[in-house]
């Protein structure tokens, strides 16, 4: 009988970067699972190859999600590409830490940032992940969004995003000794008007090279994300390569002339 695995660690299903859909006999969670040389399981094989069909049979049979490679990446921490349904990756996503980083600090929010899953983002807040977590170019999700082009709504649901306001409404009430005790019983459309509703931290923290989010929507030309930035308390003087994001917009202004950049120059004086 053929050996399980050869001498570079390969299997059936994992020789040559491929996975064998003519092996469909495997069914027991050591073998289903197997890694190659690289510690590749053939799920990780499948979803990067955009083998979706044969991604989804693994996974009902038992493979793992969790196991990682020899570089960190679990299967949707390396991609979660346009072949898989946002359902599918939401089914996927309940039995995973959803905290959890590979070897470059991406957590499933930057990955699903990186390819445009809203639903995924939205999904991962809703149970608790963390938006201030940082990847190793210390991008937060709210950078991503913002780079990437996601939409104003997806962008609002991260900065106002429940864990945070949650603990940042906390944080404020203790700090109000008596008078917060008794906010805590009143009106909850009251608790938001005497306390900000996000975590102003998240808006201002600064990737490898210095730029908040509000850096990258002027860099992106985007009214709508500057001003709902700016609206919610982003600030102006921080400084990314000795320049501010108002810099960054009276430069964008000098060299386009467009309406869009004049706009935003124009929010940033309001």
């Amino acid at each position: 009988p053929p050996k399980a695995t050869d001498n570079l660690g390969q299997n059936r299903m994992t020789q040559n970067g491929k996975v064998n859909h003519d092996d469909r006999q495997i069914g027991d969670y050591e073998m289903i699972n197997l890694r190659n040389h690289k510690g590749q399981t053939a799920l990780l094989l499948a979803f990067r190859f955009s083998r979706h069909r044969i991604g989804q049979l693994l996974f009902e049979r038992g493979a793992d999600p969790h196991l990682a490679d020899n570089d960190g990446n679990t299967p949707l921490h390396f991609n979660m590409p346009g072949f898989l349904t946002d359902e599918f990756i939401i089914s996927t996503l309940k039995n995973l830490d959803i905290n959890y980083r590979h070897s470059q600090r991406n957590t499933y929010l930057h990955q699903a940032a990186r390819c445009n899953r809203e639903n995924v983002i939205k999904y991962l807040l809703d149970r608790g992940a963390n938006p201030k977590a940082r990847n190793y170019y210390k991008n937060t999700v709210l950078h991503l969004a913002v780079e990437h082009n996601l939409s104003e709504q997806i962008v609002i649901d991260i900065i106002e995003s429940k864990d945070l306001r949650q603990v940042y409404q906390d944080n404020m009430k203790s700090r109000c000794g008596f008078f917060g005790g008794l906010l805590s019983f009143c009106d909850l459309k009251l608790q938001d008007i005497l306390f900000p509703t996000w975590d102003q931290e998240l808006l201002n923290i600064q990737n490898w090279c210095g730029k908040t989010a509000l850096h990258l929507a002027v860099s992106q030309q985007r009214v709508d994300l500057v001003r709902v930035l700016l609206k919610k308390g982003a600030s102006r003087t921080i400084k990314a390569l000795g320049d501010t994001a108002l810099d960054l917009a009276i430069e964008k202004k000098e060299a386009n002339s467009t309406p869009i950049a004049a706009t935003i120059v124009d929010l940033f004086r309001k």
